[in-house]
């Protein structure tokens, strides 16, 4: 399972990087038309909106999770002993594992809904078909739901470890 979830969040974020890069050269193409050409492209901000920045903020949330990258406040949390942090972690660990499911299932049901309607946008020059992007939510959010599922057995081990050894 753990090799399932870091060979998804790796692909996701390469995905996602590649994203980041044809933005950057969708962008850079688009200003050098427009001003130097005067012909910018079309649908620019459009693709921008509904691709580029959808892949870049839901493809990599798995693998910043996996490194631990996501933002973790410990204010109240620091001084608890590891016992009850570690049973404090695991329920964040399931209602997280519950939230992004319910996620990734609603956001999958309009992918699948936008995918049969097959979605348009209309742009200043025709009309740029959007339902592809509207996946990148429910990839992103199922891939990290796997992740925080690997981490909550994880964390289940590591608080029954003490109890397994003054058991036996």
């Amino acid at each position: 399972l753990d090799r399932l979830a870091r060979f998804l969040s790796d692909a996701l974020m390469l995905i996602a990087c590649i994203g980041v890069l044809l933005m950057m050269l969708h962008v850079t193409t688009e200003a050098v038309g427009k001003y130097v050409f005067s012909k910018p492209m079309p649908a620019t901000q459009e693709t921008v909106q509904f691709y580029y920045m959808v892949a870049l903020v839901f493809l990599p949330i798995a693998y910043i999770a996996r490194g631990e990258g996501h933002i973790c406040v410990e204010l109240f949390t620091q001084k608890m002993k590891p016992g009850p942090r570690a049973y404090l972690n695991i329920f964040i660990g399931v209602l997280t594992l519950i939230w992004l499911v319910l996620i990734a299932w609603y956001s999958g049901e309009e992918a699948i809904t936008t995918t049969l309607d097959n979605e348009l946008q209309e742009t200043g020059n025709g009309f740029l078909i959007v339902w592809p992007g509207r996946w990148f939510i429910p990839a992103g959010c199922a891939v990290m739901a796997l992740s925080v599922l690997v981490q909550l057995i994880r964390d289940i081990r590591s608080a029954w470890e003490p109890v397994a050894k003054e058991t036996s």
